[in-house]
């Protein structure tokens, strides 16, 4: 599992001019094959990024490229830098350096938002209002129907599906107040996938959330990634929730992503929560991959 898993196809459109030239196509390193054959951007693309809080830098050069289908684990200490990546990711701040892309296009100039879906970190624990599972997954919807514009029939059947695929249906009538924290984060998933996104970005999901429950989120993601080829970035430092299903686990260190192999996982975590205790780190395990260039 310490490597990407998507498909490189040897036919299609590459395998076209390797047949009529002989000479192998020049891929861009940002881009992966669909499934005819083409060529796509990455989902998300951050190329030499650089930020910094009044000066003190937080991201130092960052390179890193989440592809269709895959799905990519970013982990880190309180501090590290994740927090700052996902806001840069979804254009909430802007880089003093480099440039952060959406499917090839600059994040700040990009215009279906519908194509990404951001799960914040338990939003919804202290909702008061007593709206149901259904009327908050339809929410997700607004920015493209407007308050007043009713659903039509594909847009009704994205319901039901992101519904069915989180497995709420059960739950669909019940106000989301009376949710446990593992069911909110289910509906609020189900919310971000009503308008059928490229990309997926959890941030913290298995907060408070108890075993039964990140089971089921586990299952739910490996479907979207397996049959839905969703790209999914999870922000996290439990590694229950993507050891076994991410192709790839980033470690956020010193502002810098460092790749990390699934063997490493436990003792990154370990070392996290010591880094949070304030007590002295571990060294970084021997055998993780290099340091992105």
């Amino acid at each position: 599992m310490g490597g990407s898993r998507l498909p490189r196809r040897a036919d299609g459109a590459g395998g076209d001019v390797l047949r009529r030239t002989g000479v192998h196509p020049v891929i861009p390193p940002d881009t992966t094959a669909d499934a005819a054959g083409a060529y796509a951007p990455a989902a998300l693309a951050f190329e030499q990024v650089t930020f910094g809080y009044q000066r003190i830098p937080v991201l130092r050069d960052v390179n890193l490229r989440i592809h269709a289908g895959e799905f990519v684990a970013i982990v880190g200490p309180n501090g590290s830098g994740k927090s700052t990546l996902v806001k840069l990711g979804l254009g909430l701040m802007r880089p003093t350096h480099g440039t952060v892309r959406l499917f090839g296009t600059p994040v700040d100039q990009v215009e279906e938002w519908w194509r990404v879906g951001y799960v914040p970190q338990r939003a919804m624990a202290d909702a008061a209002l007593p709206i149901s599972v259904e009327e908050v997954v339809r929410s997700g919807l607004v920015a493209r129907l407007g308050l007043l514009r009713r659903m039509n029939r594909a847009q009704r059947e994205r319901v039901e599906h992101a519904i069915d695929v989180m497995g709420i249906a059960p739950l669909r009538k019940q106000a989301v107040n009376r949710l446990s924290g593992g069911q909110q984060q289910r509906v609020l998933i189900a919310r971000a996938l009503v308008t059928d996104p490229e990309l997926l970005v959890l941030d913290e999901p298995t907060t408070g959330v108890d075993t039964d429950a990140r089971r089921i989120l586990r299952e739910s993601l490996e479907h979207l990634i397996t049959h839905e080829r969703v790209a999914i970035a999870y922000i996290s430092h439990e590694p229950e929730g993507f050891v076994g299903i991410a192709h790839r686990i980033v470690e956020m260190r010193a502002g810098r992503p460092v790749e990390r192999s699934h063997a490493d996982a436990d003792i990154v975590a370990m070392a996290h929560r010591i880094d949070e205790g304030r007590e002295a780190e571990p060294p970084p395990v021997e055998g993780g991959a290099d340091e992105p260039r």
